[in-house]
């Protein structure tokens, strides 16, 4: 008898998949307010006259962003691991689920498709730093010139990260 013998999805696989694609869709939308949220502190640090109601304001900044950045990570660990558990159990789903994203694999979409969660925790550990550098910057533990450097290399880091990501992704589906 194979997983996928019968066509009625038992309760407890069905239960695990709609927690799995909720998630992230949850993770979306988080992402979403975050943007607007991480904007809206960014507007606030800059209207704020008073430097300590600054530093205080980029302090929030800073640990919100990374509170959401390893959010993000887990949340995409979650999904992949309960992705994995319905692969073994549902193999003819999972093979459909497949089919009907194959369109990520061929042609020009192969190079330019990324997945959002990846590209979400990547631009939340952006932002991190972002606030990161104000904080340091604004309390004088390193020079400016020190910090452009810093986050030009992180930025770099970053972008050779997303290139290697999508290497891997492209080799991994020969």
């Amino acid at each position: 008898m194979t997983p996928d013998s019968e066509n009625q999805w038992n309760p407890d696989d069905e239960k695990l998949w709609d927690w799995a694609s909720k998630m992230d869709d949850v993770s979306v939308n988080q992402f979403g307010l975050a943007i607007v949220g991480i904007g809206a502190l960014f507007f606030a640090y800059g209207q704020v006259p008073y430097p300590h109601v600054r530093l205080l304001i980029a302090l929030i900044g800073f640990a919100g962003s990374l509170i959401l950045w390893l959010h993000l990570y887990a949340t995409r660990k979650e999904y992949v691991q309960m992705k994995e558990k319905v692969k073994v159990r549902r193999v003819d789903f999972v093979k459909t689920f497949k089919e009907a994203q194959s369109w990520r694999k061929k042609g020009i979409n192969k190079v330019l498709y990324h997945p959002v969660s990846r590209l979400m925790t990547y631009f939340m550990a952006l932002a991190s730093w972002a606030w990161l550098t104000i904080i340091l910057s604004r309390v004088g533990l390193v020079s400016f010139s020190t910090l452009a450097y810093v986050s030009g290399g992180f930025l770099v880091g970053t972008l050779a990260l997303t290139f290697y990501r999508k290497y891997v992704d492209i080799t991994k589906d020969r």
